[in-house]
């Protein structure tokens, strides 16, 4: 999956809401102008699969 162009994102952190509403950083990797980020939809052990996964672009404080 791709993410907006760096310039885009200046500023802005990507996190990953999870289930349980609790949110975590999303790492990604700067190709160009591109920022590419991996989105994992295994379950873990033990719980269900979830087939949405919701990503915030977060601005940082200054």
């Amino acid at each position: 999956m791709h993410a907006p162009s760096r310039r885009a994102a200046e500023g802005y952190t990507l996190t990953l809401l999870e289930a349980d509403g609790a949110e975590s950083e999303l790492p990604f990797a700067v190709e160009g102008e591109e920022l590419s980020f991996t989105l994992d939809f295994a379950p873990v052990e033990g719980e269900e699969p979830l087939p949405i996964r919701v990503i915030r672009l977060i601005p940082n404080a200054k």
